[in-house]
């Protein structure tokens, strides 16, 4: 059965793959907008703000962005007139299908005034990952064992070993052989006011061409004027392998509703107890992470 109810889709998706033989392999596409079994999210009308799914996109690779944490608070004694926020957010880049990747991601995150006043956008102060970052894979495996209490004349004795790819800054070696990241704070969207966008791309190794990794979570932090409402307009752009884009290209599209902030809502702390009171001085380097999970076997499994 094909993929496509309809027959033009269906001729469409024929004459693009016959581009894959002559050597056209990707292209962009982007992910906030509807793909397959996809709705572009939208805040819930009775409780608006901070929803904790910024997006999720289902398909033959998933993309899903979670606001993970906000803390609202004061920046500190270096500027106490000053309000902050600090966010925290986790991509995850899945695919479902074998030989599915995205090749290349990215991100970006305006941030505005509620009042339209863009000399009173939220400033973003401080991002994760900031900087032109190669990053190479360095695995780590691990035993895990769990024991039961058995009955009477029996026991059971399980481990399992877990290998992770964890990603490693090596900012001082300029090579080929490797992931590339680059975040920046930038104004964006906004004739004038303080930086009020924070932005990232991940691109591949272009040897091994394995994909960008699977997991990236980084921080926010943002210094505020006022303790209005403010909200985030976001985009999320991606290249995926040629079937999966051809796919999400011939999908109707829709884009997700900004996030909705008000600063008078509690942290939510779900990773750490944050102090409220010296935002400023919070190192986002504590909540960034960049990894995924190769393998996960039984390899043992014992009774007594």
């Amino acid at each position: 059965m094909s993929d496509f109810g309809d027959s033009d889709q269906e001729r469409q998706f024929h004459a693009l793959e016959e581009l894959e033989d002559e050597g056209v392999q990707t292209f962009d596409i982007e992910l906030n907008e509807e793909g397959d079994g996809g709705l572009h999210t939208k805040n819930d009308p009775e409780a608006p703000f901070q929803r904790s799914t910024v997006t999720q996109r289902k398909g033959d690779v998933d993309v899903k962005a979670t606001l993970r944490d906000v803390v609202h608070g004061q920046w500190g004694e270096d500027d106490p007139d000053a309000s902050a926020t600090l966010l925290v957010l986790l991509f995850r880049f899945d695919p479902r299908r074998q030989g599915r990747r995205i090749s290349y991601a990215s991100l970006s995150f305006r941030f505005f005034d509620g009042e339209g006043r863009h000399r009173k956008n939220p400033e973003v102060v401080a991002i994760s990952f900031d900087g032109n970052l190669n990053m190479v894979p360095t695995k780590r495996t691990e035993s895990v064992t769990k024991g039961a209490d058995g009955t009477v004349g029996g026991g059971l004795l399980g481990a399992e070993l877990s290998t992770t790819v964890k990603w490693e800054k090596k900012i001082d070696e300029e090579t080929s052989d490797s992931t590339k990241l680059v975040g920046s704070i930038d104004i964006l969207e906004a004739p004038h006011g303080p930086n009020n966008a924070a932005t990232w791309t991940l691109t591949e190794n272009q040897t091994t061409k394995t994909g960008i990794p699977a997991a990236m979570q980084v921080g926010i932090l943002l210094k505020r004027t006022t303790d209005d409402d403010f909200h985030c307009a976001f985009e999320i752009k991606t290249d995926v392998d040629f079937r999966t884009s051809i796919k999400h290209f011939l999908k109707r599209q829709e884009k997700d509703d900004p996030i909705l902030f008000r600063t008078d809502l509690k942290p939510t702390n779900k990773l750490m107890q944050y102090d409220v009171a010296n935002l400023g001085s919070f190192d986002v380097s504590r909540v960034e992470d960049l990894s995924f999970t190769t393998m996960r076997n039984n390899v043992i499994k014992e009774s007594g």
